[in-house]
């Protein structure tokens, strides 16, 4: 599927509309590569990925705490009668606590791809901890504003041996900068 992704994307007001990630443009290029249709995607922070991921992958698992934000994707995935609707168990969680619990569901178990962005100011790397531990059928891992160490405080400068040794097997990243970014940018890990 070719990709258009428009010039002033990085402002992020349209990404939902578009069914595109609101991610550094080129890790949404890579991404487009490295899914398969056969991935199982626990995505924590929803929007235009949501679609995105749902257009590419068996199934996605989505999870968001911003009750406005949800209503927004909720009725966008309501209106689609087609393939995105069918794939993708949407989830409003109000307390984080609802998505670490999400982790040790039956979703969090077959999940092949791990999509980490969501509420600002929350320590992502409790979530990302718990996935390490728990989703042992990871293949991909998203990190958007992975080097903020106000979201990942114990995972912001993890190099690839470190996430090889936690989840065996061989691991590397794919870094994505932009100025634009807080945290620097997106970075993707996948196993070889």
């Amino acid at each position: 599927m070719l990709l258009s992704i428009p010039i002033k994307y990085w402002l992020g007001d349209s990404c939902l509309s578009l069914g595109i990630p609101w991610m550094v443009p080129g890790a949404i290029y890579e991404l487009d590569i490295l899914l398969c249709p056969s991935d199982c995607v626990l995505e924590f922070g929803s929007g235009g990925s949501t679609l995105f991921f749902a257009r590419r992958c068996h199934e996605v698992y989505s999870y968001e705490t911003d009750i406005d934000w949800h209503n927004s994707v909720r009725d966008i995935l309501n209106r689609d009668t087609g393939v995105i609707a069918s794939a993708v168990v949407y989830s409003y969680c109000p307390h984080v606590l609802g998505l670490e619990n999400a982790i040790y569901s039956r979703y969090g178990a077959n999940a092949t791809v791990l999509v980490v962005d969501t509420v600002h100011g929350y320590n992502r790397s409790v979530l990302l901890d718990a996935a390490l531990h728990h989703c042992r059928s990871l293949r991909l891992i998203v990190l958007d504003n992975y080097s903020s160490t106000e979201l990942f405080p114990l995972h912001h400068d993890w190099s690839d041996e470190q996430f090889s040794e936690r989840l065996g097997g061989v691991w590397r990243s794919i870094t994505f900068d932009d100025i634009h970014w807080h945290g620097s940018g997106t970075r993707l890990l996948y196993r070889l």
